[in-house]
């Protein structure tokens, strides 16, 4: 969370050296402190771009000139005026996916599912805070919205069954086995899974148990000989 939600140097502008205060000179420096923070670089530019557009047109009517903006850096009006350019769908939602995407147990789940967590966990997030600042002083709660809407998306057979398929493409002993009995199996898993655990989350608490329903699930299928 952290990484995705900016360091406050995004947002501590630093523009003594301009000689006119215009939007597009305090958008650059916008992004060029969130490039050089190493909180905030490896955000994707699009949301760099569009936070420091927010943050430019605030700071421009909010300020008579860069040393007034600099000077004010670390009072809370200066950091909750930037706070509110990241408080929407649009900013909170590509924070979620990106952190999405880099999670070992989604892989599988298809960039559409992920942009249904993502967009769920937006929601629900701005729907129960007013703010950022708000947000960052619960520090699970960031972690806790997003699982709740991963078990919301990923918890049916249909879903389940397409991770499990995409999983046994990387497993070696899974590519001697026939298309057809693939899918019994995924079946099987699927099925098993959401018969013992109540969501995703606990499922992917209890890996063990997890690889054994595999187990028992290709010896129903294809017997004790396996996939061989």
């Amino acid at each position: 969370m952290k990484k995705l939600l900016f360091g406050l140097a995004l947002l501590a502008f630093v523009g003594c050296g301009q000689k006119k205060w215009t939007k597009e000179d305090a958008k650059k420096k916008c992004i060029a402190d969130a490039n050089k923070d190493n909180e905030s670089k490896d955000i994707p530019d699009d949301l760099k771009n569009k936070i420091c557009d927010c943050w430019a047109d605030k700071a421009v009517v909010n300020y008579k000139s860069a040393a007034a903006a600099d000077k004010d850096s670390s009072s809370t009006a200066f950091k909750e005026m930037g706070f509110s350019c990241m408080w929407n769908k649009e900013i909170v939602g590509p924070m979620f996916r990106n952190e999405f995407k880099g999670k070992a147990e989604l892989e599988g789940l298809g960039d559409a599912n992920i942009n249904k967590i993502a967009d769920c966990a937006a929601e629900k997030v701005i729907a129960r805070f007013k703010s950022l600042a708000e947000l960052q002083k619960s520090e699970d709660a960031w972690e806790k919205i997003g699982e709740d809407c991963a078990n919301e998306i990923i918890w049916n057979k249909g879903t389940l069954k397409m991770m499990i398929l995409e999983q046994f493409k990387k497993e070696e002993d899974m590519q001697t086995v026939e298309i057809g009995a693939r899918n019994k199996i995924a079946d099987c898993v699927a099925d098993k899974m959401l018969s013992k655990y109540k969501s995703f989350s606990e499922a992917k608490m209890d890996d063990s148990e997890v690889e054994e329903l595999s187990r028992t699930c290709v010896l129903e299928v294809l017997g004790e000989g396996g996939g061989e």
